[in-house]
């Protein structure tokens, strides 16, 4: 593998934090960019998408303070990234995908030091989805298999593997049980 060319990023970040009330504080951004890649000796990828980068992202957060427990916050959260590519010819991508978050926190203090309690439940949908293009698995099985091919895999029972396989059209076929 050589690195070729450059990558470019432009666009635009919006952050918004606040206190709404003496209970309620919010966190929300906006991302968009147009990032290319140039400069890199390659016609099939010149002015493409580089791996992994999305050009749309949005979250928020959200906290209540409950005013009848002091020390007890509850929050949530939702994060959404956009499509990105998993290959430097942008012919295969991953989906966006939109995860719900919620949690909770709990602060006292033990012997005059201030302690945090935390539990946090991130997907609470159980929706399935790519975190990020970066995946190791991901680019190694995209860059040496296409659409209809046949992949040996040691089992059939890894989750993560069998999307994988439906997200770029291959066949898995388990040699073990």
């Amino acid at each position: 593998y050589v690195q070729n060319g450059q990558q470019r990023h432009k666009g635009l970040e919006l952050l918004a934090t606040g206190q709404l009330s003496s209970q309620w504080s919010i966190v929300a951004g906006l991302m968009w960019l147009d990032p290319t890649t140039d400069r890199t000796g390659d016609p099939t990828t010149e002015g493409k998408r580089p791996i992994g980068v999305s050009r749309f992202n949005a979250n928020a957060y959200a906290e209540y303070r409950l005013a009848e427990l002091p020390g007890l916050f509850l929050n949530t959260g939702v994060y959404h990234i956009g499509s990105q590519y998993v290959d430097v010819t942008n012919t295969r991508q991953i989906p966006s995908s939109t995860r719900y978050d919620i949690g909770a926190r709990y602060e006292t203090r033990i012997a005059s030091t201030p302690v945090a309690f935390l539990l946090n439940v991130e997907n609470v949908a159980d929706k399935s989805y790519w975190a990020g293009a970066q995946n190791g698995m991901l680019l190694a099985v995209a860059a040496l298999a296409r659409s209809g091919d046949v992949v040996l895999t040691e089992s059939l029972s890894f989750y993560g593997m069998k999307s994988l396989a439906n997200l770029l059209g291959v066949r898995l076929v388990g040699v073990a049980n």
